[in-house]
C-alpha cells in the first residue's frame, strides 16, 4: 500500500493533507515519492501570496536545504 504524500504548492515544504508542515520525525517515517506528491497550500506561506509579510526558514526547512544555519532566516 502507498501512502498518499502531500506538499505545499507554493515553496514544496511536505505538509499533510491539510496543509500543515510535517515534523522532521514524521518525514523520515515516510517512505514516499515527494516528487509525485499531492500539491497543496501549505502553512508554512502566506494565505495571500501578494502580501510582503516576512516568512521565517524552519528547521524543516533548513534541514531539507542541508544548511541548518538557513534556520531563523526571512526569505
Amino acid at each position: 500500500m502507498t501512502t498518499e504524500c502531500f506538499r505545499c504548492g507554493w515553496c514544496g515544504q511536505p505538509t499533510d493533507c491539510d496543509g500543515y508542515v510535517l515534523t522532521y520525525d514524521e518525514l523520515t517515517a515516510m517512505s514516499v515519492d515527494w516528487g509525485k506528491a499531492t500539491m497543496t497550500h501549505g502553512d508554512c506561506c502566506p494565505r495571500d501570496p501578494n502580501t510582503s509579510e516576512p516568512r521565517i526558514v524552519t528547521k524543516e526547512m533548513a534541514m531539507d536545504a542541508q544548511d541548518p544555519d538557513l534556520e531563523g532566516r526571512e526569505y
